[in-house]
């Protein structure tokens, strides 16, 4: 079982706003007053004995349930089936300060943590109260105002202990579902590539910081528009593709000017059917440093071929094949063929001699 240390369950009780002045309230709240308190204390004898019974059949009826079979082994059912019998030991204690609080609060992270929802743990509160119900259905001669003063005493307990385990799980569930928020926001923002989501009005709703900085955008809170900085029409082409191709990624080429300097970009599109609504992951590739140096490259065997084309002289260039690649001007001359007619012949078929 999960542990949780005395500072881990203040803490917890901290965070919850708990305190001497809730639990007063929560209690009149609950009308949880003295009389219910004396009435629980009076039957407290009575159904003593009756936890060790109703847990025992409680978490052997679990067990032929096969979503908790990985959950519920030997040594975790051992574990639950004591502290589930003190827990309902204690509650017809009549004792019920902030320690008796605390208590309850840690039983609810602890199903929490371990997985174990609310309508298993909420069946065990089931299964008591249909136990206690009986004892004192069996143990009346007729059924008196005292009967129903110390029924009315157990729901009220029952409902306020209740209320704070299952309080003190959806706690921790929320701060777990903001420490994995917290986590994939810095890994969504660690991501050297920008990255940004948008429904279906191409509206940002999530960007990473490599994204703002890419369209320098300073307030990551403002409301923007995609298309109001890349075209609409190629976004919804590519979108459309991916929807009607089992939402795999698309990608597209595109350029944007930004502050005067154009960008060269590759986006990898890919739709995301999320349960309330359609939106899009756009992933930012910036290609503008390969495309300088394919251009640089361009240029160069530009200016190499107009330097080729001003020598007299022939000059071939074949691959290890000995298949034309390349000439000059003086070659297509000397042997009278165009570039789509020399390229691709072998070199000893121009220079017979060659071969040789």
């Amino acid at each position: 079982m999960v542990n949780m240390n005395r500072s881990q369950v203040d803490q917890l009780a901290r965070n919850m706003g708990i305190n001497d002045d809730e639990l007063r309230l929560r209690k009149d709240y609950f009308g949880l007053t003295d009389r219910e308190v004396v009435e629980l204390r009076n039957i407290h004898n009575e159904v003593a004995s009756l936890p060790e019974a109703f847990v025992s059949s409680f978490y052997s009826r679990l067990q032929s349930f096969t979503e908790l079979e990985k959950i519920l082994n030997a040594e975790v059912i051992e574990k639950l089936q004591r502290a589930q019998s003190k827990y309902f030991r204690q509650l017809t204690s009549g004792t019920y300060d902030f320690e008796y609080v605390l208590e309850r609060l840690k039983l609810g992270m602890i199903h929490q943590r371990k997985g174990i929802k609310p309508k298993w743990f909420l069946g065990a509160y089931s299964s008591y109260l249909s136990g206690v119900l009986e004892l004192i259905n069996n143990n009346s001669e007729k059924h008196s105002t005292k009967d129903l003063e110390s029924i009315l005493a157990i729901f009220r307990i029952v409902l306020f202990d209740i209320s704070l385990g299952l309080e003190a799980y959806f706690y921790a569930d929320k701060q777990s579902i903001i420490d994995l928020s917290k986590i994939n926001d810095q890994v969504f923002n660690s991501i050297p590539l920008g990255m940004v989501i948008v429904d279906e009005s191409f509206c940002v709703e999530k960007a990473n910081k490599k994204f703002l900085e890419l369209f320098q955008i300073a307030n990551p809170d403002e409301r923007i528009s995609i298309s109001e900085l890349l075209p609409v029409d190629q976004l919804q082409e590519a979108i459309y593709k991916s929807q009607n191709n089992n939402y795999k990624p698309v990608e597209i080429l595109i350029n944007v000017d930004i502050s005067d300097h154009t960008h060269f970009l590759k986006l990898v599109i890919c739709s995301l059917d999320r349960c309330d609504k359609a939106v899009t992951l756009i992933t930012f590739h910036d290609r503008s440093n390969t495309e300088k140096l394919t251009n640089e490259l361009q240029s160069s065997q530009l200016r190499l071929r107009e330097i080729l084309n001003n020598i007299t002289d022939a000059i071939i260039m074949i691959d290890e094949k000995g298949r034309v690649i390349s000439t000059n001007e003086s070659v297509r001359k000397i042997f009278g063929y165009d570039d789509d007619e020399i390229l691709g012949i072998k070199v000893f078929a121009l220079i017979p001699d060659i071969n040789s």
